[in-house]
């Protein structure tokens, strides 16, 4: 499924539906954005990368 996802993005504008918009991983006020998740594993950049941890 995420190598599919990412075929269809190379030829097109990708977007991804969340109930939620915290793209912040240190925002603890609100839940973390399933779609934020899904982007950065897609673009395979770590989460880490965003919270101060190890890379």
């Amino acid at each position: 499924m995420v190598e599919r996802l990412r075929e269809v993005a190379r030829g097109q504008e990708v977007v991804l539906l969340d109930y939620t918009t915290n793209g912040d991983v240190s925002d603890l006020t609100t839940p973390l954005s399933h779609a934020t998740l899904v982007r950065l594993h897609l673009l395979g950049e770590r989460l880490s990368h965003y919270c101060g941890g190890p890379s």
